[in-house]
C-alpha cells in the first residue's frame, strides 16, 4: 500500500522489482495530499494515501497489531 510522507515530500510506490520504494512528490501534488491527510486525520504522520478495502489486508493488519482479538468474530473495520 502506498504511503505518503509529506514532511519529506515523498510517496512510497511499488517499484519494478516488486519492492516498495520512496519517490519524490511534485510540489503541485503535495497541497491536495495535505488536504486529504487533514480530512483522514491519520493516527501517524505516515498515512495510507488510498485506504484499502481489501479484506485480507485488513485482517492481516488487525492480526499484526491486536493479536488478542479474534478477527473472525469481530468487525474488522471497527477494530481498525
Amino acid at each position: 500500500m502506498g504511503r505518503c510522507r509529506l514532511e519529506n515530500g515523498t510517496l512510497s510506490v511499488l517499484g519494478k522489482g516488486q519492492a516498495y520504494e520512496y519517490a519524490p512528490l511534485l510540489e503541485i501534488a503535495q497541497k491536495p495530499l495535505r488536504q486529504w491527510q487533514n480530512e483522514l486525520d491519520p493516527a501517524t504522520p505516515e498515512f495510507p494515501v488510498f485506504p484499502t478495502e481489501h479484506a485480507p489486508s485488513k485482517f492481516r493488519a488487525v492480526r499484526s497489531q491486536v493479536p488478542d482479538v479474534d478477527v473472525e468474530d469481530a468487525d474488522r473495520d471497527a477494530v481498525i
